[in-house]
């Protein structure tokens, strides 16, 4: 889980260094390994979306004390 979420923020700091606008889906991943920039005439995405932002949302989770390795055993509720 921990490096889904790393490589999602690589993905979202590559986007934001390439000046890719944030309110664009992209048809696909560019290789985070190299430096690109955004050019918008050269953009043809099929994709589009609207965004609107909503609070977080509190949740209470507890663990039971085991550590299997397993996010969704080892905190219930998850």
């Amino acid at each position: 889980m921990t490096s889904a979420v790393v490589g999602w923020n690589n993905t979202i700091d590559r986007f934001i260094k390439a000046e890719l606008p944030l309110n664009q889906v992209v048809d696909w991943l560019p290789d985070n390994r190299a430096d690109w920039s955004y050019q918008p005439e050269e953009w043809n995405s099929s994709w589009s979306a609207e965004c609107e932002y909503t609070d977080k949302t509190d949740i209470k989770l507890s663990a039971s004390g085991l550590s299997t390795g397993d996010v969704y055993v080892d905190v219930p509720g998850v």
